[in-house]
């Protein structure tokens, strides 16, 4: 997406959507909506047919996803300031039991609806994937702790960060 003539980059337009989601079977994502009377922050979950929001009026957001492996869920939330985060929406549960770690997908997006006409642009400052130390005594679904699988299967806390 284009920041149209004469606006800066970073302004969402009027149907535009950006966020961070995460796929498995389905698609969850935690993302700014704009509307014609302002921003709402949005958690999408297809799996349970709902769509949670709160109206943002703040210059910037940090979006956050903490997936839990080992039990199959995750939990999206989001901040003002990067350092304290509230949850939005209900947990995102992956379908099918314990999921393949091989077939999740975690990606920051932006799309325009209706899809005609001039959208505007999203920026992400940054993508952060961070991990839980040794001896968290959380396990994998393989048995091994997240320490020990750190180098293949990408388990851990995903946090993004647009305006």
């Amino acid at each position: 997406l284009h920041a149209p003539r004469g606006e800066r980059p970073g302004v969402l337009r009027r149907g535009d959507v950006a966020g961070l989601a995460l796929s498995h079977d389905d698609v969850a994502w935690v993302g700014v909506e704009r509307e014609s009377d302002g921003f709402v922050l949005a958690q999408f979950d297809e799996r349970a047919g709902r769509t949670a929001r709160i109206r943002w009026s703040k210059p910037h957001v940090w979006l956050r996803l903490d997936c839990e492996f080992a039990s199959g869920a995750a939990r999206f939330g989001y901040s003002a300031s990067g350092s304290r985060y509230a949850a939005i929406g209900e947990p995102y549960h992956f379908g099918g039991g314990q999921p393949d770690l091989r077939c999740i997908c975690c990606s920051l997006f932006a799309y325009r609806t209706p899809l005609d006409g001039g959208g505007g642009h999203a920026e992400f400052d940054s993508f952060l994937v961070t991990w839980l130390s040794a001896g968290s005594g959380l396990r994998l679904p393989n048995g091994r702790d997240r320490a020990s699988a750190r180098r293949h299967d990408g388990a851990g806390s995903m946090k993004g960060r647009g305006r």
